[in-house]
């Protein structure tokens, strides 16, 4: 695990949607025990798929938090 002292959020943008691909992956399959597919073959789930479609229209919405380092490490987003 990683310690993180700081942190800031952000607004998502458009382009972060490969951000939020691979957090929605991570919320899919996070327990230890989970038989992790691979990214894409986790996203064409369609109970999954449907969270990223066309996301960045106008009224989405979301954040992103950066760690001091410069990394991004969590985000949360509405779809409207």
């Amino acid at each position: 695990s990683v310690g993180i002292t700081a942190w800031s959020l952000r607004p998502l943008v458009a382009s972060d949607v490969w951000f939020l691909r691979e957090m929605l992956f991570e919320a899919a399959y996070w327990r230890d025990n989970a038989v992790r597919p691979s990214l894409e073959t986790a996203l064409q789930r369609p109970d999954l798929a449907y969270l990223l479609v066309d996301w960045g229209r106008p009224g989405d919405s979301g954040i992103i938090a950066i760690a001091e380092s410069g990394v991004a490490v969590g985000s949360a987003r509405k779809n409207l």
